[in-house]
């Protein structure tokens, strides 16, 4: 004959397969005055000798014992154990933050980047991406650093993104708001200086941060000439896109940054006029 569970060869009329679905799950222990018991499954409980009561120890052990069997149930209670006794690294979250990453000090309004994490000191090290001002973060926990700034949102505005509290740019006021919820008819509520409004979701002047302005930077390099009777010189002019798009191609002839090197080369005679990157 064979198992009508798994189709293993019986023995004896029972089958000896381990991993035959089945094959009740027995548990065998005993109980406080010593009576031997069988838990099958966790829901037979055959005892050796007679069938009596049961008192509030002894199903205080029979539980305790289907507990500690049943896999589940120890993996839950390992966890629990953990999470009391381990205790998680309070920056873990905090010290995820890359290189690169804007953040806003809630306080003073200024956007900083993201350099390096200090371990020995528990903040980050800062820049500021406008003047290259360095700086370290305020705090020495993910709580503080929560406290002190927002971590600014990449790529294209996107109001479902804001929680209540965050702050945006509206590039129209120059001026930092704060998002207060989306409204049932889909328009987000700001409030700016303790006054309430609601602006359309695809307003383009809402920004996570506020919209790199073009700085373009030249050199000027004009040569002597003497038998006209003038002196050269160098100076350095600095081209700035206060908002807006200047338009036109990034790189080449056709690119804003070109365009206005060949004006300054008509502007100042036909100097060497040379582009410059910013920070240089």
């Amino acid at each position: 004959m064979i198992c009508q569970y798994c189709g293993h060869k019986l023995t004896d009329g029972k089958c000896l397969n381990p991993a035959c679905p089945g094959t009740l799950i027995v548990h065998k222990f005993s109980l406080p005055d010593g009576k031997l018991v069988e838990i099958a499954d966790e829901r037979v409980w055959i005892y050796d000798g007679t069938f009596d009561y049961l008192t509030i120890d002894e199903i205080d052990v029979i539980h305790a014992e289907i507990h500690r069997n049943d896999p589940d149930i120890a993996e839950a209670r390992e966890k629990e154990d953990r999470e009391m006794y381990e205790q998680p690294d309070p920056l873990a979250e905090w010290k995820a933050l890359e290189p690169g990453r804007k953040v806003l000090n809630k306080f003073s309004k200024r956007v900083w980047s993201i350099v390096s994490f200090s371990e020995r000191d528990n903040c980050y090290q800062l820049v500021d991406p406008e003047n290259k001002e360095v700086g370290t973060s305020l705090g020495s926990s993910q709580e503080d650093f929560e406290n002190n700034y927002q971590i600014l949102h990449e790529g294209p505005f996107d109001a479902g993104k804001l929680q209540p509290g965050d702050w945006l740019w509206d590039e129209h006021y120059r001026q930092w708001v704060q998002f207060k919820e989306i409204a049932s008819d889909g328009l987000i509520g700001i409030i700016s200086r303790g006054i309430n409004y609601y602006v359309n979701p695809y307003n383009p002047n809402l920004y996570f941060t506020p919209p790199s302005r073009g700085v373009y930077k030249y050199e000027i390099d004009s040569p002597d000439e003497l038998d006209a009777g003038l002196h050269g010189f160098r100076d350095e002019v600095t081209v700035i896109v206060d908002s807006g798009d200047p338009g036109g191609d990034p790189t080449g002839e056709d690119s804003f940054e070109e365009y206005m090197r060949q004006a300054l080369i008509e502007w100042f005679d036909g100097a060497k006029v040379v582009s410059k990157k910013a920070g240089e």
